[in-house]
């Protein structure tokens, strides 16, 4: 039993350390300048801040030991290079290769002679900075009596009042309590935006380090809603910021209003201003950017001066407000050509919004690098051509192409985000008119700022030999890393092993400072790659249950990743397979199921307890029972008939093994149950004003269903005639109550919203009786001035007297439209779900009734990580080819101007890679193999017209008992054509409903490790094959020890040759079982393919062990023993021995017969770790022997604790 961790943190006056107990119990963590078991390490260069960057190690012990004891048995955790220097004194220096990096625990691990390994840790110096605030940045409703709380990384900052600043300025004074400082203010006023400037300069304790940059946050404080002078009365806001309408158009404002006081309505008033000049209207949007945007008090109380405005209209209107709707105040008339500023009130309640009236939209779609924009003209449906379209942010102009179409570079922006501004583009037509283009809010965040995945920017595929792991597991892996966009491949690359189901857990600043081993990647290697191609294996630290991720990066990128779970599990002895004589049957017939137990070599299991559970409709049974020698136990079971059966129904039966010591093992099987002896279909349609109900009744015969041909299973048998179907038809419509209105933004009208309310009205009732062909049909009379749909009921009585009930919906037309469908969507439309290369798209814009849009001029863009082309259609219908070089994906923006607004739609266009699938053969030179045998596995790859390819093939072998707990999943070829995004980060119409915040590409940012020594993978060689015990060994004769057990046992990537054919040579674990063998293939051309097959590993005669591997001191255990083979005599007689290795003098044995158990006592251990041998032999000759390794513990109990102590010069841990 693994200890827990035991975390003691201290901070020292010569040496910062930290002392983590996080391995297994014979592992003794140390803290520096301390001796455990005889050996001391302390860093030549340190302050308190932690060691130097450059620092090396001197290495001391208290008994002599030479360099080759050094290069043997010292080692840095991270696989960090280091060169060894002896000193005069009998000590040694060990230097890292590479500098350490910042703010980071290192580990250097010593195996002792006693055989424990002693661990000394590290942290190097981390930077002085601001962690973090309370209030945090961009804070609101903050409490006016708060603290102003900063967290740095180092202790006792020196003289803050001299470095910190508020604004607005208020008086207070400053608390210190360790690496938090609070300001406590005198005053802070409410509904105010105050921001925290900490000036760089600023020192930690002694000088230790200071600050390089100003930190700066902002929070708002709350209203006060206990002033009389602003109580919460409601909101009162319109839908969009910015409002676009044309010179020929009713501006429509929809708004949204809430009152506290739960009026029955509400007068509303609308102001309108207008702005005399351009520069005016500009200036007024600029001011308003100045309040920034997550501050909600402040932004809703700032109102636009309207003094030097011209008002130009005002309307009042009521609105009820006893029921929810979309409300909206009409213009009574078209507004000129300008810019204006609306402003609606209600009470105390006010809002604001600018509106632009302009005969020139535009469509822009951009992607990091350039803005393309598409310019058409209201009046005249016509592109605007010859237009400049002037960019304030890069302060240059770009002239517009017959087409309106005018491309700009974008404009990088940098900052935090806190406050984004608004992008502007002025455009100025040929004759004259000038308007703005709003591009909404946009900004690049700083690379440090946020996370970003690259990894869709490459061809990628990552394999682990499987996804469940045990604490201490080593994990093997391999892969393939391709630049989706110039074809590189990276050289060198880091695989991080982190805690979470994810990459990039939530990680603490804070908690990352002060306890590093918490927040980097536990463990982190160096790789280089071939081709692109790398492999390699990682040994887990002794980690918790839980869920983990393997992240492979170049640099700070993350190009991909796997996932695995680390569990304590225990793997199934043998697995349990049903049988039926029947796969369907009628109620009240007899169904028998044969349960089949065996090992996972085929063996059968013999004399083992099996329970089992029978569910259904309204039905269960369950039992249990013995298998028999050939593993079988046979359940017989009939279903019964309940009320309200119909048809047929899946039934299940589950077998479960009674033992819990031997793991899970249980296993499903579905089966069919009909209750009745006919089966009918029933359907309707109306044509031509007139309504049929067609029905179809069939015998139900089984056979075919019981067969095992699963392609013809069919049960209707021959027509029944003269059978009686009663009939009851109703017609469902919908009555069309007024509730309101809404504006419709797209077709720039206003139109009425309804509520619906179902009304049902008989149609009549009928028999009718099926003919010689076992149809028939009943013709209604359909009123065709009414909606809605049809709904016959259709029921009759089958062969057993057991009635049956069908509902059928009639509808006009093909679509079952359940309810009045009065709103209208679009979306793009292909011909195929996939494309070869170099074969043609054709795409099309539909609406949701499936008719295709016409005579629209659209816009169609092609996007792969970015704008690729473009190309305006005069209808909205486009014809492409598939490029190559777009696999595996590449996005189509489809865009229809409307003579109104702009119609948007867009659609995945995926390749169709099994163009690119590899066919693999795999074998194995045996049929099957004993445990320890050399096995040779070959391997052929050929493309789909059969020619070789030179591909790169991993070969593993994992036990299939295993795989029974986590599944096995292997597609490289899926994986290698995964999605790749469009890089499209804005796309809008200048007539949005609203601005939009644009967010840039941004690159990753993560935590920088020093070069680390690759991971070595050492395949295991073919080895000379163990002797099997003489086929005449007596009682007391020599057995061979199965002692080497493995879930995997291979796992190895080989180089095809020229005619694709590879092979590979391995000795075999102990195991005898079956081995899930799977090749997973890719090359270097980005052909990939999988397949999958299983090897059998398995003896004559074996034992079968039932013990756990942990046990207390003090425990008596027993061992439970059995022995199992094929051919085998039932009543063989086996002899057991039970040894211990470190015992010699202990040794039970015992006498049974094949299949039957025995039970062998362990004695009272002490605590430590111990050898079982277990050896059985059978009457006639036959014999086997394994070992297992336990382990015996003080306590399974477990403590976390955290202890603090003030560190006093010469202070030694205890």
């Amino acid at each position: 039993m693994w200890k827990r961790y035991v975390a003691l943190t201290l901070i020292l006056v010569l040496c910062v350390s930290f002392l983590w107990f996080a391995d297994p119990i014979p592992v003794t963590k140390a803290m520096a300048d301390t001796y455990r078991s005889g050996f001391s390490v302390v860093p030549e260069k340190e302050d308190d801040t932690g060691i130097a960057l450059d620092t090396g190690f001197i290495l001391s012990s208290q008994s002599k030991i030479d360099l080759d004891f050094v290069k043997e048995n010292v080692s840095f955790r991270g696989g960090e290079m280091f060169t060894i220097t002896p000193t005069n004194d009998g000590k040694f220096i060990l230097k890292p290769a590479e500098p350490l990096v910042q703010n980071k625990v290192y580990f250097i691990d010593i195996k002792a002679p006693d055989g424990n390994t002693v661990s000394f840790a590290f942290q190097t110096k981390r930077d002085f900075t601001v962690l973090g605030s309370l209030p945090e940045n961009m804070s609101t409703y903050v409490p006016v009596d708060t603290g102003i709380e900063m967290y740095f990384s180092y202790p006792d900052v020196e003289n803050l009042e001299e470095y910190f600043e508020i604004s607005p300025r208020v008086e207070g004074r400053f608390e210190t309590n360790g690496y938090t400082v609070v300001f406590i203010p005198k005053k802070l006023e409410a509904g105010t935006i105050y921001t925290v400037t900490i000036k760089k300069g600023l020192s930690a304790r002694n000088g230790a380090a200071v600050l390089a940059e100003d930190y700066v946050f902002s929070f708002e404080t709350s209203p006060d809603e206990n002033s009389t002078a602003d109580p919460y009365t409601g909101y009162l806001y319109i839908n969009s910021n910015w409002l676009e309408f044309g010179t020929d158009e009713k501006p429509a404002v929809a708004f949204e209003l809430y009152m506290r006081q739960r009026l029955e309505s509400a007068d509303v008033t609308l102001n309108l201003y207008r702005f005399r000049t351009l520069d005016q209207f500009i200036d007024a949007l600029r001011k308003k950017d100045e309040v920034p945007y997550w501050a909600s008090y402040s932004s809703s109380k700032y109102r636009v001066d309207t003094s030097e405005l011209e008002k130009v209209l005002e309307l009042t209107q009521k609105f009820d407000l006893t029921q929810y709707y979309q409300k909206y105040m009409l213009l009574p008339e078209p507004l000129e050509f300008g810019y204006y500023l609306v402003e609606l009130t209600t009470g105390e309640l006010s809002a604001e919004a600018f509106m632009q009236i302009s005969d020139i939209t535009a469509y822009t779609i951009s992607d990091k690098d350039r803005m393309l924009f598409w310019l058409n003209d209201l009046k005249s449906n016509a592109p605007v051509k010859g237009a400049e379209i002037y960019d304030y942010n890069a302060g240059k102009g770009h002239v517009t192409d017959v087409n309106g179409l005018a491309v700009l570079p974008r404009v990088k922006k940098t900052g935090n985000g806190n406050n984004p501004t608004l992008d502007l583009y002025r455009v100025t037509t040929s004759d004259g008119k000038v308007s703005i283009i709003n591009g909404g809010y946009s900004y690049d965040y700083d690379s440090s700022s946020r996370y970003y995945n690259q990894g869709s920017l490459y061809w990628r595929y990552f394999q682990t030999d499987r996804t469940l792991y045990k604490p201490n597991d080593t994990v093997e892996f391999w892969g393939f890393l391709k630049s989706r966009i110039d074809g590189s491949a990276p050289e060198n690359i880091t695989v991080e092993l982190a805690g979470g189901g994810y990459y990039y857990p939530m990680r603490s600043s804070l908690i990352g400072y002060f306890w590093p081993f918490l927040t980097n990647p536990l463990e982190i290697i160096n790789l280089e790659t071939e081709g692109g191609f790398f492999e390699g294996r990682l040994e887990l630290p002794a980690l918790d249950p839980g869920s983990y991720t393997l992240t492979v990066k170049d640099g700070d990128n993350v190009l991909t990743s796997g996932y695995f779970r680390v569990e304590n599990y225990v793997k199934p002895q043998y697995r349990i397979e049903i049988i039926s004589d029947k796969k369907a049957v009628f109620t009240g017939e007899q169904i028998t199921f044969t349960a089949k137990a065996t090992f996972y070599d085929g063996t059968p299991v013999a004399n083992v307890p099996l329970n089992y559970y029978i569910d259904g409709y309204m039905d269960s049974y369950s039992g249990n029972g013995v298998t028999d020698k050939n593993g079988n136990l046979e359940i017989k079971y009939t279903p019964k008939f309940h009320e309200n059966m119909q048809d047929d129904y899946y039934w299940t039966i589950s077998v479960t093994a009674q033992f819990p010591e031997t793991g899970e093992i249980s296993k499903y099987y579905a089966f069919r149950v009909f209750a009745n002896d006919i089966s009918f279909r029933a359907n309707g349609e109306i044509k031509n004003n007139s309504g049929v109900i067609n029905i179809a009744v069939n015998k139900v015969v089984l056979d075919t269903l019981n067969d095992d041909d699963y392609t013809n299973d069919n049960y209707l048998g021959d027509p029944v005639a003269g059978q009686k179907f009663n009939l009851n038809i109703v017609h469902r419509t919908w009555e069309r109550y007024e509730t309101g209105e809404t504006y419709d933004y797209i077709n720039k009208v206003v139109r009425k919203t309804y509520e619906y309310r179902e009304k049902v009205t008989p149609v009549g009732s009928a028999t009718v009786v099926t003919s010689g062909d076992g149809t028939a049909k009943y013709y209604f009379t359909v009123d065709q001035a009414r909606d809605g749909y049809y709904v016959a009921e259709v029921t009759t009585v089958d062969g057993k007297g057991r009635g049956m009930k069908q509902n059928v919906w009639i509808y006009k037309g093909s679509s079952a439209i359940m309810y009045p469908d009065a709103y209208e969507y679009y979306y793009l439309e292909t011909d195929k779900e996939m494309y070869k290369a170099d074969e043609t798209v054709n795409v099309r814009i539909v609406n949701n009734k499936e008719e295709p849009l016409k005579d629209m001029r659209t816009l169609f863009v092609n996007a792969r990580n970015g704008i690729q082309s473009y190309k305006v259609s005069s209808r909205p219908a486009f014809s492409t080819t598939f490029p190559e070089k777009y696999a595996p994906n590449f996005t189509m923006y489809a865009i229809a101007f409307n003579g109104k607004t702009y119609i948007r739609t867009s659609k995945a266009i995926y390749y169709d890679y099994n163009e690119k699938k590899l066919i693999l053969e795999i074998e194995a030179d045996k049929d099957a193999y004993r445990p320890g045998e050399n096995a040779t596995i070959n391997v052929t790859a050929k493309d789909k017209d059969g020619n070789p390819v030179a591909a790169r093939v991993n070969i593993s072998l994992v036990d299939e008992a295993l795989l029974d707990l986590s599944g096995q999943y292997i597609d490289p070829l899926a994986e290698l054509y995964s999605w790749i995004g469009d890089g499209i980060i804005s796309s809008q119409s200048s007539r949005d409903d609203g601005f939009r915040i644009v967010y840039g590409a941004v690159p990753t940012q993560a935590n920088a490790v020093s070069d680390q020594a690759a991971a070595e993978t050492k395949a295991d060689g073919p080895v000379p094959v163990p002797s099997a015990a003489p086929t005449g060994a007596a009682a007391g004769g020599s057995v061979t020890v199965r002692s080497e057990f493995k879930d995997t046992a291979l796992f190895k990537t080989v180089a095809l040759d020229a005619d694709g054919k590879g092979n590979y040579t391995f000795k075999l674990p102990d195991n005898i079982t079956s081995f899930s063998l799977a090749a997973a293939a890719v090359s270097s051309d980005l052909h990939a393919g999988s397949e999958i097959q299983s090897v059998r590993v398995t003896m004559p005669f074996f034992i079968n062990d039932s013990l756990s591997y942990d046990y207390l001191a003090g425990d008596k255990p027993w061992i439970g023993l059995t022995a199992y083979g094929d051919g085998l005599d039932e009543n063989e007689d086996v002899s057991f021995e039970l040894t211990i290795k470190e015992l010699p003098e202990y040794k039970q044995t015992a006498n049974a017969k094949i299949y039957e158990r025995v039970n062998l006592p362990l004695p009272a251990l002490d605590e430590g770790t111990y050898t079982l041998v277990m050896t059985a032999r059978s009457a006639s000759g036959k014999a086997d022997a394994l070992s297992r390794t336990i382990t015996v513990h003080p306590s399974f109990r477990t403590i976390e604790t955290i202890k603090q102590s003030k560190v006093q010069a010469g202070m030694k841990l205890e």
